[in-house]
């Protein structure tokens, strides 16, 4: 579970850098949003070779927002058939606008949901 401080962070950014594994150095710029607690993220492009995927392969990485940096492992959440909604209507809330409409809506498609990951903090730190 997430401290306040970082989950105010990614509520506050369209954007959340994400790194998994050790061959990324610099994050990709992902959607995460927030449901308590916890964080998650969808898969758009839906590759086999992702940070989804490497995460889902027992990789650590990290998140960075606002000057901060999770380290963080990832994992299909244990109750996504129940939690899906309300990651649903975040995404809709947070993104539903602008040039965003379409994919902030096509991300609530079945094989998106399919491809959602729960970020699980291990450490975190103010980026140096």
């Amino acid at each position: 579970m997430f401290p306040a401080e970082f989950i105010t962070a990614v509520n506050r950014n369209s954007l959340t850098g994400v790194s998994a594994g050790a061959a990324r150095e610099a994050p990709l710029q992902i959607w995460v949003v927030a449901i308590g607690n916890r964080l998650f993220a969808r898969s758009w492009g839906l590759s086999e070779r992702s940070w989804h995927s490497t995460f889902l392969d027992g990789a650590h990485g990290f998140l960075e927002c606002e000057g901060l940096r999770a380290d963080v492992t990832g994992r299909v959440p244990p109750d996504l058939q129940e939690i899906s909604p309300l990651i649903d209507a975040e995404y809709l809330r947070k993104y539903d606008r602008g040039e965003n409409s379409t994919y902030a809506r096509g991300i609530l498609g079945q094989a998106h949901v399919q491809r959602t990951l729960e970020f699980v903090v291990r450490t975190l730190s103010e980026r140096e």
